[in-house]
């Protein structure tokens, strides 16, 4: 009997035992698995006036955490990270070449695509994440930073001072749950100009977007709107203008000994403030000096059209060769570019600078002849074209007044030679008649 007691209780512990683990057990509380956004991209554009070459030039840029915004009915979270992405520099280069559309009128358009690298930066809930993204205004002669993106130029040809060189990006994260796990993702990013504060609305629409796998551009600001921040400007780009001028090179030779077809040196001197390659044009003097009785033979075969490139900020020489009635123009030069302009005068009277009314040069298109009277140096750094050369006269006093003065002397002398003469011959024949008349006497 005890020994079947015993048996029961076993099976009854058994059962309940059974029982007990076969009642579900609430799941435990699970969390996002945190994600990271791939880079993201906006444009970044160097306008460069007088249909000049780009220059050497580096833009960069500081990324830094934006605050956090608590939002009000209608409006998304903004969240932020202690991990912030980079921003790597864009660089333009001389050998860029140009966009086929341009954003202003009788400018050149260079445009590079500058990334924003999410490398380290995870993002563990929905909701929308804000960086403020800087660019480094280094004091660089000829940089206007930041123009308005919208309307770089103004009505009057103008262009505007420097803007804020600031821009806020939100990155948009979404839930992607599925049946077996809590997955974000990255849906879009939004630029705006300055830095924005406020938090963006809800979406007009229950369309969930679509999660981005590569490098993407920021939202153009013709992109549907939902989703922004009421009363700021998106943007898909950075607009800098940089300030170029030329110089030009003439060459007047005057005076009746002054040879017209003799070549003269030029050494103009160029501290640009940024490294570049600058185009010569020689429209109106020689590609290449050629040979004639007047110039030097060293000077035959010296070209003067080809590119001249600087590095920043180191002074360097560059010779031309000019006759009379010529010039050339140096297009691209930088705003700040130090310059210094010398010439070989040889045996020639050499005065600064060509007035008008010497001068034979139209280098403005219009009706007349130029002075290019511009200093021959600037060591402050140039923010206006340059127009400056030469006159070199060289005169000869031809005597014609002593001619005149002379030419009676020169008469009477004449007469007085001519007498001596007339005179000599008849003392010989008088001579020889005297003597064949004493031969018949005897």
């Amino acid at each position: 009997m005890k020994r079947s007691m015993k048996l029961l209780s076993a099976m009854l512990v058994t059962t309940v035992m059974a029982g007990v683990l076969a009642i579900p057990v609430s799941a435990a509380g699970t969390t996002y698995t945190g994600i990271t956004a791939p880079n993201a991209t906006f444009d970044k554009y160097l306008l460069v006036n007088d249909d000049s070459n780009a220059p050497e030039l580096s833009f960069n840029y500081t990324v830094s955490a934006a605050p956090t915004v608590t939002p009000a009915a209608g409006q998304l979270p903004v969240y932020t990270t202690t991990a912030l992405p980079t921003v790597a520099a864009v660089t333009f280069a001389s050998s860029d070449t140009a966009e086929a559309t341009t954003l202003a009128t009788n400018f050149k358009t260079y445009k590079k695509t500058a990334t924003v690298d999410f490398t380290g930066v995870t993002f563990i809930e929905p909701g929308v994440y804000r960086y403020y993204i800087d660019e480094t205004e280094t004091a660089i002669a000829g940089v206007v930073y930041d123009i308005d993106p919208t309307t770089p130029e103004t009505t009057d040809g103008d262009w505007a001072t420097n803007g804020s060189g600031y821009r806020t990006l939100d990155v948009y994260v979404e839930d992607n749950t599925t049946a077996t796990a809590k997955t974000l993702k990255v849906t879009s990013f939004v630029m705006y100009d300055g830095h924005i504060t406020g938090a963006p609305a809800d979406s007009n629409n229950a369309t969930s977007g679509s999660a981005l796998t590569t490098a993407t551009p920021v939202q153009a600001p013709a992109d549907p709107q939902a989703n922004v921040v009421t009363g700021a400007t998106k943007t898909d780009r950075y607009v800098n203008f940089f300030d170029t001028y030329t110089i030009t090179i003439g060459k007047e030779v005057t005076g009746n000994q002054g040879s017209k077809d003799k070549y003269f040196e030029f050494t103009l001197s160029l501290t640009s403030p940024v490294a570049g390659t600058f185009t010569v044009d020689t429209t109106n003097a020689d590609d290449t000096v050629p040979s004639n009785n007047a110039t030097l033979a060293a000077y035959v075969g010296k070209i003067n059209n080809a590119p001249i490139t600087v590095e920043a900020n180191t002074a360097k020489d560059f010779k031309f060769y000019l006759q009379d009635g010529q010039y050339i123009t140096i297009a691209g030069i930088p705003g700040g570019t130090k310059y210094t302009l010398t010439e070989e005068k040889e045996d020639y009277t050499s005065t600064n600078g060509i007035t008008a009314a010497l001068s034979t040069l139209d280098w403005d298109g219009t009706t007349g002849y130029d002075a290019l009277d511009d200093a021959l140096s600037n060591t402050t750094g140039i923010n206006a074209n340059i127009h400056t050369g030469f006159t070199n006269d060289k005169q000869g006093i031809i005597p014609t007044g002593i001619i005149l003065k002379m030419a009676p002397v020169a008469g009477i002398a004449f007469i007085v030679v001519a007498g001596v003469i007339f005179f000599g011959v008849m003392s010989v024949k008088r001579k020889e008649y005297e003597d064949s008349e004493s031969e018949a006497a005897e």
